[in-house]
């Protein structure tokens, strides 16, 4: 009840709503709402009125950002944060417009996964040792954290040697992995304000959208070409590889979870749990079986072939 109301407040009064989300964005616990009622605000009223909510959630961190970091030299990789952000804000109200336009998650995931895979190939174009370039920011930030341990320890000493073959291991990829974290953010904005906008409508949309969520073939087959250059190490294929495997596990999780919907019993619950534990238990090699459950439905279209049996 509290939330239809809140929501009613939201989409009917929008000068004091532009208030309340210019407010709470100045939060850090809670601004992610704030991001939420953008998606909410433009999936029901339209592009218009979202930019307005989108403007009331930059404003504040463009305001946080000039205060915290203004006369004074900026890290590089709080820069890379606070860039990450801001584009994540506008790329959630873009993935909502076209959410509100088309009703299609495939295309928004496809289209977002392709344009990341892009802005890193070209990256690795302008900048060939960007790898290199990781490495420095990763030590620096090695560094600093090493300065707070005693400086005598046999602890100290592991860690930090256990920290450099995180970042030789990590800096291959790094580019790649800032483009997850946008993404993924950005995603997850995105499906709690499909799931908000179906809670006040009574409708579950999200879940019947995500449950029929299915890859191109055309997006299976680049994801074998990837793999296959991948394993002979070209390095701008390593990077764009955590795009992929984000891209196809997240289509691999949607199937799952319509697997589990068509065998729902009083245990559905307790098994989708179970599942889940057994992900996080096993990464990363459960994200490549998800990936691979992915790629093979959209090879295969396992859905049709179920509803055939």
């Amino acid at each position: 009840m509290w939330l239809n109301r809140f929501s009613k407040f939201l989409l009917h009064k929008r000068l004091p709503a532009l208030i309340l989300v210019f407010a709470i964005s100045f939060v850090p616990i809670i601004n992610s709402l704030s991001l939420m009622i953008v998606v909410l605000v433009t999936l029901v009223k339209g592009v218009l009125d979202g930019a307005f909510f989108l403007l009331a959630t930059l404003i504040p961190a463009l305001i946080i950002f000039w205060f915290r970091f203004h006369g004074g030299t900026l890290p590089t990789m709080l820069l890379i944060s606070a860039v990450i952000a801001m584009v994540s804000m506008i790329a959630t109200w873009i993935f909502a417009i076209m959410l509100r336009e088309q009703k299609n998650w495939k295309n928004i995931l496809q289209l977002s996964a392709l344009a990341g895979v892009l802005i890193v190939s070209v990256v690795h174009l302008a900048y060939p040792h960007i790898a290199d370039w990781w490495a420095v920011q990763l030590s620096t930030i090695n560094e600093q954290f090493s300065l707070n341990l005693p400086a005598k320890s046999t602890t100290k000493t592991q860690l930090l040697t256990q920290q450099t073959e995180f970042i030789n291991a990590t800096k291959a990829y790094a580019t790649g992995m800032v483009m997850v974290v946008l993404l993924l953010k950005a995603w997850s904005m995105l499906m709690m304000g499909r799931w908000w906008q179906g809670s006040i409508s009574g409708v579950p949309i999200l879940r019947s959208e995500l449950y029929e969520l299915r890859l191109n073939g055309l997006a299976g087959i680049f994801f074998i070409v990837a793999v296959i250059f991948w394993n002979l190490g070209n390095p701008v294929v390593l990077d764009i590889m955590p795009i992929l495997y984000l891209l196809f596990g997240m289509a691999g999780l949607c199937l799952v979870h319509y697997l589990f919907n068509m065998s729902r019993t009083s245990m559905t619950i307790f098994w989708m749990s179970l599942f889940y534990i057994m992900i996080i238990l096993s990464l990363p090699t459960s994200a490549m079986v998800i990936s691979l459950i992915a790629l093979l439905d959209s090879l295969f279209n396992i859905r049709n072939r179920i509803k055939k049996v």
